[in-house]
């Protein structure tokens, strides 16, 4: 489902779905699509992703991609790599992002994300 940013400037995620950001490149496009879901929902098992495992992913008109999954990072969300994964890129990635660490409640706020980097 598309979502964009929320109004503290962070890109949004959807409570039971994977969200694709739709300020960015669609996935399968040159540039780096990304896709943010819940480590309690949609991308629970994200975290067992490793290098070199396909991610498939189908758009609404059904056709299919295929991503080689190049990098797995853990983030302190304080530090969260912005330019390497929303910035400009000349090639087809699609990067996928969930929260970790522990809860904040003061931030209403995972601590961490889990980013994993993949290539077509």
């Amino acid at each position: 489902m598309p979502v964009g940013l929320t109004s503290q400037n962070i890109v949004d995620t959807p409570p039971n779905n994977v969200g694709w950001y739709d300020l960015g490149v669609r996935p399968g496009e040159v540039g780096a699509a990304n896709l943010d879901g819940h480590a309690t929902g949609a991308f629970d098992n994200l975290h067992n992703l490793q290098t070199g495992n396909d991610i498939y992913t189908v758009d609404a008109l059904g056709q299919q991609f295929h991503f080689k999954v190049l990098e797995k990072e853990l983030v302190d969300i304080s530090s969260f790599p912005i330019q390497k994964v929303y910035g400009a890129i000349n090639r087809v990635r699609l990067n996928l992002v969930t929260c970790a660490g522990s809860f904040n409640p003061a931030d209403n706020d995972f601590t961490q994300r889990v980013i994993i980097y993949s290539d077509r």
